[in-house]
């Protein structure tokens, strides 16, 4: 399903210094649609016909646990 909308998910760095970013695709209903893991990719871990929402995606800090509950979606 095509995400209407996409987010930024932040749950900081891990002890590593590995980042724990996702992207969230949303539909018109604000239904989770997507998710994609940033990794050190950034805003390219997104297909390629959604990455100007990605870049234009408004960063909302999470929790570790809501992090690890999206990327699990």
């Amino acid at each position: 399903m095509k995400p209407t909308l996409i987010i930024k998910m932040d749950a900081g760095n891990d002890r590593n210094g590995n980042p724990r970013v996702c992207y969230v695709g949303l539909n018109k209903d604000c239904v989770i649609t997507n998710v994609w893991q940033e990794l050190y990719a950034g805003f390219e871990c997104v297909p390629a016909t959604y990455r100007r929402k990605a870049q234009m995606a408004t960063r909302f800090k999470i929790t570790v646990a809501e992090y690890n509950t999206l990327i699990k979606w």
